[in-house]
């Protein structure tokens, strides 16, 4: 399920891979939880968060999530 974080001073629509295996020979910058993480790019995921689509408010962020549901999740 797709959430809304504050990384890099900017707020990001993030999900966990759910095809990540920890452990895994694959190179992630954000397994820090054990699975990796997809960043929203306003079109698709992606696994980098440079491509995610960034927002400078959390409501902004919440606001396009629900406005986009169906696509996102």
């Amino acid at each position: 399920m797709a959430s809304v974080e504050k990384l890099g001073g900017s707020w990001v629509i993030v999900r966990a891979d759910d095809s990540y295996v920890p452990g895994e020979s694959r190179d992630s910058t954000a397994a820090e939880e054990g699975a990796r993480r997809l960043f929203w790019t306003g079109d698709r995921w992606a696994p980098q968060y440079g491509l995610a689509k960034q927002f400078s408010a959390k409501q902004d962020a919440e606001a396009h999530l629900a406005q986009h549901r169906d696509d996102i999740d």
